[in-house]
């Protein structure tokens, strides 16, 4: 990592604290002479001595890598792999702070539950600005180390396995004071991106809403006096058809914005969710291990009733890694942030196991035709589990009620296409329907006990996402013995940029 990517941070942090414990800060902006100081009133960390670190804060857009020699891409890769706060006890690394995956500031964590309070120390500063703390960097941001020294921290311990700094009350301390500085930070930021966009915003008075405009073409007309007064008539009541047919349009807007931020939320929650579940499997598992240990105390009457207890038990678990192999393909990092091609087979396969215990439940085939040689064009992997997600979830609700519960997926690649089809024996989609239901909040599923009430969303996003690729989504003419088929199919070439979307 050269000092050109460094170069390109948006501030650079510097902290420590002085022999009476009190922390100082200090934060140099990007292409900015001020020097900004923090010295939070009332707060004392009296068991530091001689610490002090210094952070760089990356921000992943263009125009700050532009003279750098590096792409966004390649910067935002750099960020995975090297970003973080290291530690160095006398000159020497303790691991494995600042390593990918460490979160020993708990940064990541907070981001995702989306923590949107100011410290105490920072709530003065924060006055005026809207959930500074929602900028919060991540690891992947932040590019710098903490110096200390074991003789002015005593308190500070290695463990046994000199990996880790002991969990007592100074290092708390040493998480505080680095975490403040972040903190303060974040609100600087804040701040900046705040006076940004309040240069760029377009005053009030020079542009009117389209209501005002209306208003206005009617005030012309009423004063023209070579128009006849059957012509005023009939523009009115063309200006009030244009009217109500703009105020349905905009509460349909509305309520489509209203639905992805309430999505978003969610998206979210998944991230939270999936960190749950996969502890949560885990530890299920340990906890079987150790029942079928003690059953061996058992009456032989009883042991065959207990084994079955864990072999449902067993089920369970598996069932919560299949669902959190789904949850992590549409929220992991690698999924949003690397366009690439993707073979999709495993992709489809891992769905499949994902959803065995739903498929098992209610009879339902799913069948993985793809062949291992199929790959897509270059796209983000979350956009393509989201449209294949979507296809499935859509035709096990079809199939659910009907005698025969069987879905396939297939897929290839020409030279000039990219095709995928889901196949499914459901209730089928009638020819003159097959493109009402891409429209937001058309939904022909019935309720369904696992997957819940369909929103209405799932085949839009299915099409906005393949014409976003410079393709498109459609119902074709099933072949026998299937009652409905979706296509979608896209070029083989470098697909646009498109929004990363989940339902």
């Amino acid at each position: 990592m050269g000092t050109r990517f460094l170069d390109a941070a948006w501030g650079t942090l510097r902290g420590n604290v002085t022999d009476q414990g009190a922390p100082q800060y200090e934060l140099r902006m990007r292409n900015s002479e001020v020097v900004l100081r923090l010295h939070p009133p009332g707060v004392s960390f009296e068991g530091l001595g001689g610490v002090a670190f210094t952070i760089r804060m990356i921000v992943y857009a263009g125009s700050h890598f532009r003279e750098s020699g590096y792409s966004l891409q390649e910067a935002r890769t750099l960020g995975r792999e090297r970003g973080g706060v290291r530690v160095y006890l006398d000159g020497f690394r303790v691991f494995s702070y600042g390593s990918p995956g460490d979160d020993w500031l708990d940064l990541d964590k907070d981001r995702a539950r989306r923590l949107v309070s100011s410290p105490d120390m920072l709530s003065d500063l924060a006055k005026g600005l809207e959930r500074p703390m929602l900028l919060l960097p991540g690891n992947m941001q932040l590019f710098g180390g903490v110096s200390i020294s074991r003789e002015s921290n005593p308190g500070l311990a290695v463990n046994i396995g000199r990996e880790l700094l002991v969990n007592n009350e100074s290092f708390g301390d040493l998480k505080q004071f680095v975490r403040g500085g972040i903190d303060w930070m974040t609100v600087c930021y804040a701040r900046e991106t705040e006076k940004y966009r309040h240069r760029q915003r377009v005053p009030a008075n020079t542009s009117k809403t389209p209501s005002q405009a209306l208003q206005v073409a009617r005030n012309l007309i009423s004063r023209e006096t070579s128009i006849s007064s059957s012509l005023k008539r009939r523009i009115e009541t063309s200006l009030v058809e244009v009217e109500n047919q703009m105020e349905q349009e905009r509460r349909t807007h509305i309520s489509e914005l209203s639905m992805l931020r309430v999505l978003a939320s969610a998206g979210t929650t998944l991230l939270v969710f999936d960190h749950t579940l996969r502890a949560m499997s885990g530890q299920l598992l340990d906890m079987v291990e150790k029942l079928q240990a003690m059953s061996s105390a058992l009456p032989q009457d009883d042991k065959e009733d207990f084994n079955q207890v864990l072999v449902d038990l067993r089920s369970w678990a598996s069932m919560a890694t299949g669902q959190g192999s789904i949850v992590g393909l549409l929220v992991g990092a690698d999924a949003r942030s690397k366009k690439d091609t993707h073979a999709v087979n495993p992709l489809v396969e891992t769905l499949r196991r994902g959803f065995l215990g739903y498929t098992e439940r209610f009879g339902i085939s799913l069948d993985n035709a793809v062949p291992p040689a199929v790959r897509t064009p270059p796209m983000y992997k979350a956009e393509l589990y989201a449209v294949l997600l979507n296809l499935v979830t859509n035709a096990f609700k079809s199939v659910r009620l009907r005698n025969r519960r069987e879905v396939q997926i297939e897929a290839e690649t020409g030279k000039e296409r990219f095709i995928l089809r889901v196949h499914d024996s459901g209730i089928g989609v009638p020819a003159k329907s097959r493109e009402e239901i891409f429209e937001p909040f058309v939904t022909t599923s019935l309720p369904d006990p696992v997957l819940g009430v369909g929103t209405g969303l799932g085949l839009k996003i299915v099409r906005d996402l393949a014409r976003a690729w410079g393709g498109d989504a459609y119902f074709v003419d099933p072949v026998t013995p299937w009652r409905a088929t979706i296509e979608l199919a896209i070029p083989t070439g470098e697909v646009t940029d498109g929004p990363i979307a989940i339902a």
